[in-house]
């Protein structure tokens, strides 16, 4: 069988999930239809941008959509320079890159999807390796281990309240117990949230 800790050690020069182009769409989208952020608005955050010149061309655009101004190039040109970010995303001439990256806006939610979902596979995997690394820690109050395990897997993975999250959840819970009380093993093959177990532990 595979074992759990062979499977958390992953080469180093492995890119985490990310999609460019599914960035620069979605803040393209915004940028050439104005009601654009209204079906978009609640389902990303600037933390879910893999690119951080994209993370604060998204803060930009929030700030003025929460005020009900404009998101076009100017404003959002504007208020990067109000938050001293205008050089380092580019300046306008990105901006103008962005919206015409995309003919239009009606693909928006779908790449909101994509952006969210690959930044909870970067969450996921930064949660999985953080309580690795607890399992390794030398302390005789495993409680307490598990207490820390258990809120990173919370921070890191509760981005919403559907019945996916609440499942990873609770199968991240009875993995993190399992991986820190030395007992986990699985086996070999695909693996999902749709293939567990009451109890996780063999």
């Amino acid at each position: 069988p595979r074992n759990f800790y062979t499977t958390l050690a992953m080469p180093q020069d492995r890119i985490p999930p990310h999609n460019i182009e599914a960035e620069q769409s979605f803040l393209g989208s915004l940028l050439i239809d104005q009601e654009a952020a209204n079906k978009v608005a609640d389902r990303v955050s600037a933390d879910d941008f893999y690119r951080p010149i994209h993370a604060r061309v998204y803060e930009a655009m929030i700030h003025l959509y929460n005020r009900h101004e404009p998101l076009d190039i100017l404003s959002v040109g504007k208020r990067l320079d109000e938050m001293s970010a205008l050089a380092e995303t580019g300046g306008r001439e990105y901006l103008a890159e962005l919206a015409n990256s995309v003919p239009t806006a009606s693909h928006v939610k779908h790449y909101a999807v994509i952006i969210s979902k690959k930044a909870t596979l970067r969450r996921v995997i930064a949660a999985a390796i953080d309580i690795f690394a607890l399992g390794y820690e030398e302390t005789e109050v495993i409680e307490a281990v598990l207490d820390h395990a258990e809120h990173v897997a919370l921070v890191g993975l509760l981005g919403g309240h559907d019945l996916r999250t609440q499942l990873l959840l609770e199968l991240l819970g009875g993995l993190t117990h399992c991986l820190v009380l030395g007992s986990l093993a699985l086996p070999a093959g695909h693996f999902s949230a749709s293939s567990v177990v009451v109890d996780p532990c063999p």
